[in-house]
């Protein structure tokens, strides 16, 4: 009469999709020499894994404290944008209207002042929108959700904006040149305006990009700004979820 023992080693294994599965028997037996000996390398549980930091940032913050630490920093981004604005408007109102009292009606600069002036209630009326809604926000500043979202959405408006710049400054060159050929010191002084303003706001606009796009390297893959060289002047590259 064989011994149950070596009845048991003669069975053979059957095997699923998966790992080989024993017997009933050789299942008890294996639990119980694995309650003496402890977890072997296959069974002992796997160390913790850390996610690397750059690999974290690719992705994105996920944890609530990133997401708040995003949210104000857009938060100050946006603030000193529109206080930069703001500023910039009244210093060009004020000096316009002077400048328009003090300049003849024969000197271009007379409508160049004008133009400012009246350019800049715009954007005066915009910055100080812009400061109302970043005083009502602050309250909510690191609780919001959909933070990610917000900042694609305003450095998308800027890079818009940007573009807007380079018609305005096109529009005023335009202006600039219908003056000459009528001998209008008004198209002319209009469109020097044109032309200042314009550079201005595309100065302004590329550095909220600028800003916007350290949070968001952080937060949305694939996000770069960049300027290069170029044969006839130079190229602005926005990269991003556009």
């Amino acid at each position: 009469m064989f011994a149950p023992s070596l009845l048991l080693v003669s069975l053979p294994l059957t095997f699923s999709l998966g790992e080989p599965t024993l017997p009933p028997m050789a299942r008890a037996r294996a639990r119980a020499r694995a309650s003496i000996e402890g977890p072997t390398a296959a069974t002992a549980p796997k160390p913790a894994t850390t996610t690397p930091a750059g690999e974290r940032l690719r992705r994105g913050p996920q944890s609530s404290a990133e997401l708040a630490l995003l949210d104000r920093r857009q938060h100050r981004i946006q603030t000193a944008g529109m206080a930069t604005l703001t500023g910039w408007s009244i210093a060009n109102i004020v000096g316009g209207v002077a400048g328009n009292l003090a300049t003849p009606r024969a000197d271009p600069w007379r409508y160049a002042h004008q133009m400012n002036a009246m350019w800049n209630t715009v954007n005066l009326t915009l910055g100080a929108i812009g400061l109302t809604n970043a005083r009502k926000a602050r309250a909510q500043v690191g609780e919001r959700r959909g933070v990610r979202a917000d900042v694609a959405k305003t450095q998308r408006i800027f890079a818009v904006n940007a573009l807007l710049d380079v018609a305005y400054m096109l529009g005023g060159t335009i202006t600039w040149e219908l003056g000459k050929d009528r001998e209008s010191p008004r198209l002319i002084g209009y469109g020097a305006s044109f032309i200042g303003q314009g550079a201005f706001l595309m100065l302004f606009d590329l550095a909220m990009v600028s800003a916007h796009e350290r949070g968001l390297r952080k937060s949305l893959p694939g996000y770069s700004v960049g300027a290069m060289p170029t044969p006839g002047g130079a190229a602005m590259s926005l990269r991003g979820a556009f």
